[in-house]
């Protein structure tokens, strides 16, 4: 029977300033996890991955051939991995800058039926920034916290218009 499988995730270095507790099933695989997780952090979850658990690490396609070192995510269920609770797992998203994300398994529980699934149960923070390091985000999270304000924008389309977004 499919379980809600709950994890606390958060930006490595910012976990008590973005971050995510998430719901999924766990008839999902663990690249379903991932990208999940990078949509809610707002990225495009379009490059490649790691996610390390335990001594087993595992990659977005198959694409990192260290010595067959990695597994494909998209292969292996969520069900399939024996999570211990608050063991972490980390995850390294996008290798030309790297932001790493910290995932800890919290609890399974029965699925409700009313809800959807994957869900966001509780979080903080915007989310990440695409092309935008770990390091720099903490940098821009640092000087927002200072003047009480975000300086760093970034500009986006909605219906043929540019308009500036402030993180």
């Amino acid at each position: 029977m499919d379980k809600e499988l709950i994890f606390n995730v958060g930006i490595k270095g910012l976990e008590s300033k973005i971050c995510r507790r998430v719901g999924i099933k766990s008839s999902d695989t663990l690249a379903d996890l991932v990208y999940f997780i990078l949509t809610s952090f707002e990225l495009y979850s379009n490059k490649f991955f790691t996610i390390s658990y335990d001594s087993d690490k595992y990659d977005s396609a198959n694409v990192i051939f260290d010595n067959n070192q990695y597994k494909s995510a998209m292969g292996i269920m969520l069900k399939d991995i024996d999570f211990d609770v608050n063991k972490e797992l980390i995850l390294e998203y996008n290798y030309q800058s790297k932001i790493e994300f910290v995932i800890n398994f919290i609890d399974s529980i029965n699925i409700s039926l009313d809800d959807d699934y994957p869900k966001i149960i509780d979080g903080a923070g915007k989310g990440a920034i695409d092309y935008v390091s770990g390091c720099e985000l903490k940098q821009i999270v640092d000087e927002t916290d200072v003047l009480g304000h975000s300086n760093y924008s970034t500009t986006i389309i909605i219906d043929d218009e540019e308009e500036e977004e402030f993180f």
